[in-house]
């Protein structure tokens, strides 16, 4: 009965498989006294009741609906705004916008906690609904599993978040300060021990369950509390650090929106970790039934919603997130301009340079195309001042006399004279043609 499932899940640490144990154990109690009560008015003959063919859904299976359909949800929604992501944020490396690729990857790890955690909840319908088979070992490890990636989730998140926050100040002063040089390996050695908190919970999870022992239930309760109390620490800091950005660059516009939604992902990882460690360290005596929906609003959503915020500053291009070392497109001064050998009659035709980071070359737009050239420095013509230097002086040419003609004995043989040469055109003196062969004059 729901009962003594409660009385004993106090004193344990709070997991996914409780609910749909209940549920299990609910609905299986519930088929049977359905079943008796149906015997009954079936067979008592003074009693004609007719029994309702669908009977009304208690608590416990109203809050399995509504589980149900905020985790398949919530994982067709991530795989879209995952899908876009992936296709959007193509760029090269830069310092500023490592938050981008790390969101990414990151929600690779969210998408998959989702996605055993629908599955979980889908053996523990299709056993009630349909009678199929049911593990409960195979639904506990699925569920611990669940559980596990989530919590890794959110201790990778909080890289995340603090790459984002060093992204806006390496846009705006081009280089990290001293402060966001220091909070990276603060930051690091957080992640790393809330990932093997994480991990230590798992484990003992699987170790109690397979052990069947009470004395194994306070060990991952207080590791839990440890988990969600530094992730309460590191939440703060991040919420620190963030204010601390949006009043340095409130005064540039172009980096005041980013600094507000990092500011808004900030506040909802610390009422994440608020809540976790409320959920873990409280009492669960009145609440624990609606405690699987409260964590996945409160836990689960938190993570999407900073995901897609992450999504959206990473995909604005016009007041994104670029470092400063990087050349922009700006103009180039007339000075490094070269002139072209196109003559423009207006002044407002003239060429606009570009100059363009990847390739090094400065472009000029000539009227529908581009025309590349390096980049020289172009030295005006300079006027030179007369009598610097001296021209060449003119040589007298010698007067020209006519060839004198050889005798015969002078002239040089000639075997043929062929036509278009310089001998038939006159160039050369009679004197020195040959006599035409007989078998020629023909």
């Amino acid at each position: 009965s729901l009962g003594s499932i409660h009385e004993c899940a106090r004193g344990r640490a709070w997991h996914p498989s409780h609910f749909q144990l209940a549920l299990h154990t609910h609905s299986a109690s519930r088929s049977s006294r359905r079943r008796g009560f149906d015997i009954f008015h079936t067979t008592s003959s003074h009693c004609r009741v007719q029994t309702a063919s669908m009977p009304t859904l208690d608590l416990v299976e109203r809050l399995w609906i509504v589980r149900f359909a905020l985790g398949f949800a919530t994982l067709f929604a991530g795989i879209v705004v995952w899908g876009c992501s992936l296709r959007h944020n193509r760029r090269r490396y830069d310092p500023a916008r490592f938050a981008f690729l790390l969101q990414r990857i990151f929600m690779g790890f969210f998408l998959f906690a989702c996605l055993l955690d629908a599955v979980a909840f889908l053996l523990v319908s299709l056993q009630t609904t349909f009678g199929l088979f049911y593990s409960p070992d195979a639904n506990y490890i699925i569920s611990s599993a669940a559980s596990f990636f989530m919590m890794l989730t959110e201790s990778l998140m909080f890289v995340m978040l603090i790459h984002l926050l060093n992204g806006i100040s390496i846009s705006q002063l081009g280089n990290l300060s001293d402060t966001s040089k220091a909070l990276n390996p603060i930051s690091t050695t957080l992640a790393v021990l809330l990932g093997i908190l994480s991990l230590a919970i798992f484990a003992l999870e699987l170790v109690r369950h397979y052990m069947r022992s009470s004395s194994w239930n306070l060990y991952p309760w207080a590791i839990s509390v440890s988990f969600r109390g530094l992730d309460m620490v590191a939440s703060v800091l991040l919420v620190g650090r963030s204010i601390r950005v949006m009043a340095i660059s409130r005064e540039e516009g172009r980096l005041a929106k980013a600094s507000i939604l990092a500011l808004v992902c900030c506040a909802l990882a610390l009422t994440r970790s608020i809540y976790g460690l409320a959920s873990v360290a409280g009492s669960r005596s009145t609440y624990w039934i609606y405690l699987h929906v409260l964590t996945y609003v409160f836990e689960a959503w938190p993570n999407f919603v900073i995901f897609c915020i992450t999504f959206l500053i990473g995909r604005d291009r016009q007041d994104g997130l670029w470092s400063l070392h990087q050349p922009p497109p700006a103009a180039i001064s007339s000075e490094l301009q070269q002139p072209t050998l196109i003559d423009l009659d207006s002044p407002h035709q003239q060429p606009s340079p570009y100059y363009d980071p990847q390739t090094g070359q400065m472009w000029q737009s000539m009227g529908g195309y581009n025309q590349p050239q390096e980049q020289y420095r172009y030295y005006p013509q300079q006027a030179l001042a007369q009598g610097m230097y001296a021209t060449t002086p003119e040589l007298p040419q010698a007067e020209l006399q006519p060839p004198v003609p050889l005798g015969r004995s002078q002239r040089s043989p000639s075997p043929i004279l062929l036509p278009n040469t310089p001998a038939s055109h006159g160039s050369v003196p009679n004197a020195q043609l040959s006599p035409i062969p007989g078998f020629l004059r023909r």
